[in-house]
């Protein structure tokens, strides 16, 4: 999260407030490292749309219809007409269509002869590449108008939403983001302007230079295996190619990579090939390049018995200069702190001395630990994605298949529910520190987490106290609005309460996706559109559900079972809704109760988020 304006802004224009707002929207939204609260959501309204073509095809082309639709698309029809609801830019191009479109899309739900029909509807009414512009008009009025930093919000997750979904990588916009806004001289709120238009989704021509072990291409050859991918595929001449590689770093560092490897083995064929390839930008060239490599070695790792082969080991891609610069693959998890070795240590020895937990507990953590480091050694997206949904199925196994994912979904979904207001209180007191820092909350009565949440408990939105936060933040817009909102939404029990009910809805949709792809993936081998933003979520929900009970456990509450652990989440729902109910409002007497129920040990809870 960017918290100071960068060097080269002009700080004595306050009109530029507006735009600094939308650089610490998009970079956040687009770092890997940013709490799962404050993510960018995998889907918009238009995305899902996109989503339910996809899978009502799938159902169709392997004769599924009948046994699956009901299952799988009306769920996904409910989330789209929500988002629609919330989409002034997609409802402004829809125009008088709008009403006709979603009756079609209600009758479709419970007829899945209707659904092709109001798809294609849909997409003529309204094309991605307009939806994009219209996005981009948005943000712009937004950010010269000084207009509700909500809708900014949305309409930022929106457009990165959907340039994302045409193929452009995160790590491309927040590279570009950061260029711009972070180095830049920025004097004008008329600037966005200029960085919206270097971004449009336009295809560009990208050179590489790829060191590999052309053993792999040498084979393709042999059994006259055809593909445009590798079309433009050549091998270079290194010793030719040295003057050039040599005028930089990342040059020298793939020479001496590639002597390395020539000295150290005979078997393999290494070599310098170049490759040509139009695309949206390098990251997204580089990761398809390996992903289809990768894919058509499991034949011959099939029959010739063979472990995986490494096959690519460094990307070079050309600059405008002539020159070349080194790009990594990005990354298919999303980045994990490490936690301090004594928290470790102490986690690990509870878990091994069942203490505070049944052996029949700390057996099924186990278990599924290991069905967890399992997936974190799989060589593939699929094999990664099935491993993580069989660990939370280890948690709470059942003994046929269908219930199992009822099981899972319900299970996981309780205990989210519990953890939503800890983990937003955590994950917004972790960035106030860092925005502040210790001194400054210490001195304005701030010393810990507890008094955190008791401050903004004892306090209302707008009183001289909150004031004097915000005022501290006066610098800082997206901090600002962030405290503010989260007072606002948990302060009052009929805000609060669709606030939770919100975020349940929001849980399951996207549990029953996670389901959708792991059944795809398990028994048609497909690799669903989005998966790897969809592999982090179910990777952060098995890590917050371990944490969760390894946290009960290290505060002395007894862990009978992970079963009971969820019959005692959806128990304290409940009687957290009648607490909410019961107060009307949040206070200094009644927050502990007000915010985590029966549950008050929970704020003792040291909880990572994700």
């Amino acid at each position: 999260m960017i918290n100071k304006i960068p060097e080269k802004w002009d700080t004595s224009k306050e009109s530029l407030e507006t735009l600094f707002f939308f650089y610490q929207v998009a970079e956040e939204l687009l770092d890997d490292r940013t709490p799962d609260s404050f993510a960018l959501p995998m889907h918009n309204a238009l995305t899902l749309v996109f989503e339910i073509q996809y899978t009502s095809h799938i159902l169709e082309q392997y004769g599924l219809v009948e046994k699956y639709y009901d299952k799988y698309v009306p769920i996904i029809i409910d989330e789209f007409l929500e988002k629609l609801q919330n989409d002034s830019v997609l409802k402004g191009i829809l125009g008088f269509r709008l009403e006709s479109i979603k009756k079609g899309f209600i009758e479709a739900k419970k007829d899945s002869s209707k659904i092709k029909m109001w798809i294609e509807s849909f997409m003529q009414a309204c094309s991605l590449s307009e939806y994009i512009d219209g996005c981009i008009e948005a943000i712009k009025i937004s950010i010269k108008t000084n207009k509700c930093q909500k809708v900014l919000i949305q309409y930022v997750a929106n457009y990165f939403i959907s340039l994302i979904g045409i193929g452009y990588s995160k790590r491309f916009l927040r590279n570009e983001l950061i260029q711009f806004f972070g180095l830049e001289k920025i004097e004008s709120c008329e600037q966005i302007d200029v960085f919206l238009k270097k971004v449009s989704p336009a295809p560009q021509k990208f050179e590489f230079l790829i060191l590999v072990d052309y053993k792999f291409f040498d084979f393709l050859e042999r059994i006259e295996f055809k593909s445009d991918f590798f079309q433009n595929i050549k091998i270079i001449d290194v010793e030719k190619q040295k003057d050039i590689l040599e005028k930089n770093r990342d040059g020298v560092e793939l020479l001496a990579q590639y002597r390395r490897l020539v000295a150290k083995t005979s078997e393999r064929k290494i070599s310098v090939v170049s490759w040509e390839t139009t695309t949206f930008d390098a990251y997204s060239a580089v990761q398809s390049f390996n992903d289809y490599v990768d894919s058509l070695q499991t034949l011959p790792r099939f029959f010739y018995h063979n472990m995986f082969s490494k096959t690519v080991y460094r990307f070079l891609v050309k600059r405008e200069n002539g020159s070349y610069a080194n790009i990594r693959l990005p990354s298919i998890l999303n980045f994990r702190a490490t936690s301090d070795r004594d928290s470790v240590e102490q986690l690990i020895k509870n878990v091994l001395n069942s203490k505070s937990m049944s052996s029949d507990a700390s057996s099924s953590i186990i278990q599924a630990m290991e069905m967890h480091s399992n997936a974190l050694e799989s060589m593939n997206v699929l094999a990664l994605f099935r491993n993580f949904w069989t660990a939370l199925e280890t948690l709470f196994s059942e003994p046929n298949e269908e219930s199992i994912r009822e099981n899972v979904v319900f299970s996981v979904k309780r205990i989210m529910q519990k953890i939503f207001v800890l983990k937003k209180y955590r994950a917004v007191y972790s960035q106030l520190e860092k925005a502040l820092g210790n001194a400054c909350l210490s001195a304005n009565g701030i010393n810990s987490f507890h008094s955190f949440v008791q401050y903004l408990a004892s306090y209302d939105l707008e009183s001289s106290e909150m004031k004097n936060i915000y005022s501290l933040l006066g610098k800082n817009p997206l901090m600002r609005n962030r405290v503010y909102t989260m007072k606002k939404e948990m302060s009052e029990s009929k805000q609060f309460i669709e606030t939770l009910n919100e975020h349940s809805n929001r849980i399951e949709q996207h549990l029953h996706r996670l389901y959708r792809i792991r059944n795809f993936a398990t028994h048609i081998g497909c690799e669903v559109p989005g998966i790897k933003i969809a592999i982090n979520h179910l990777h952060n929900y098995f890590d917050y559900v371990v944490n969760y009970i390894l946290c009960k456990s290290a505060n002395s509450d007894f862990v009978c079972g992970v079963q009971s652990i969820v019959f005692e989440a959806k128990n304290d729902e409940a009687i957290h809704e009648s607490l909410i109910k019961q107060y009307k409002n949040i206070s200094s007497e009644n927050y502990m109760a007000w915010l985590f129920g029966p549950d008050e040990k929970m704020i003792d809870y040291s909880f990572d988020c994700l």
